[in-house]
Formats: C-alpha cells, sequence, structure tokens
C-alpha cells in the first residue's frame, strides 16, 4: 500500500512566499507600471529577499508571465458565452461591447499601465501575445456567421480597443452604454 504524499511544510512556505512575490509584483505594476517596478521593491514588499525573488523566478519574463496568469484568475476577461448565442451581430456586439467597457472599467489602472510599459519590456512579450490572443478570439466570437467588409472588421478592431474605451468614457465622459452604441454605429456604419 503506497502512503498518500503530502506538501512538505518547506514546499507550503515556498508557495507561500512565491504568492507574495507575485502579489507585490503586481500591486507595483498596478500603481507605478511595469517600466518603474523594480526587484529591490518588489521584494521589499513582499518581505524577502533579492535574491529569493531569483529564486523563484529565473528571469522577469518568468515573473511577468506568473503575474499575468494570477491576475487573470482574479480578473478573467468576459466570456464570448454571454454574446456567442446571440444570432444579431450588432446586438451581440453590444453584448459584447458592454462586458468588455465594464471590464476595462474594473481593470483600468493595470491595464493602462501593463499596455504603457510592455512594449517597451521584452520581459512583457509574452504577456502582449497573450492580449492579442485575447483580442483575436473576442474578434472571432463576434463575427461568426457574419462576413465584415474590411472597413467593418478596421472599426470593430478599433472599437474593442482600450485606447478607444479609455478616449470615450474617460476623456469624453459618454457613459459606458453611450459608448457601447456609439462603436456598435461605427461598425453597423462600416
Amino acid at each position: 500500500m503506497k502512503r498518500a504524499y503530502r506538501l512538505g511544510k518547506r514546499a507550503v512556505t515556498a508557495a507561500e512566499t512565491r504568492l507574495r512575490i507575485v502579489e507585490a509584483a503586481l500591486a507595483l505594476y498596478q500603481s507605478v507600471g511595469p517600466r518603474q517596478t523594480t526587484v529591490a521593491e518588489i521584494a521589499r514588499r513582499a518581505g524577502v529577499e533579492r535574491l529569493t525573488v531569483y529564486n523563484h523566478f529565473a528571469d522577469d519574463a518568468a515573473l511577468a508571465q506568473a503575474c499575468q496568469s494570477f491576475w487573470r484568475t482574479l480578473h478573467p476577461r468576459p466570456d464570448s458565452d454571454a454574446w456567442s448565442k446571440i444570432e444579431a451581430p450588432a446586438k451581440r456586439l453590444e453584448v459584447a461591447l458592454d462586458a468588455l467597457f465594464a471590464w476595462y472599467a474594473d481593470t483600468e489602472a493595470m491595464t493602462r499601465n501593463v499596455l504603457r510599459d510592455s512594449p517597451a519590456d521584452p520581459a512583457f512579450a509574452g504577456v502582449l501575445a497573450a492580449i492579442a490572443q485575447e483580442d483575436q478570439a473576442f474578434i472571432d466570437s463576434l463575427v461568426a456567421g457574419w462576413e465584415p467588409t474590411p472597413w467593418a472588421l478596421a472599426a470593430l478592431r478599433a472599437g474593442i480597443g482600450f485606447g478607444n474605451w479609455e478616449s470615450l468614457c474617460l476623456q469624453s465622459g459618454l457613459p459606458r452604454d453611450e459608448a457601447v452604441a456609439l462603436v456598435v454605429t461605427w461598425v453597423r456604419s462600416a
């Protein structure tokens, strides 16, 4: 008879330390952005030595990937199941944009900082690739069963962007429902 394996205290402590490091990095990414985040500050906030951060994460890319994975479990992007069965393309787009724009509002600081700083940081190449895949999957869920014109597809790509939401809702002060209606009108007009 085999004995059941139980995680030892050392492994539990290592997992807890790793989580503290990820949470510290996430707090910094959200407050100052990835570009201004240092390993020294992550270690200080996590209550560990810099070497401990490096022992848990081989490089900045591994830390960025772990942070994205953990953050996405806490803040999942809207699920296409909510609109995928809606037959009318305009209504499907309206429901999807409303969910996406609500998610942008909930994740504004982190999304802004990561999108602003990531292109200049090779450690975030995987994060940006994952965001691009999510955007494409979002678009694919919206155009299923519909043949958009190139202009409509371009309007759709622009319309789902965080920068578009920021411009319409934050800078122009449109309520979310009006911003959604405007993007739907763009896509339908194209």
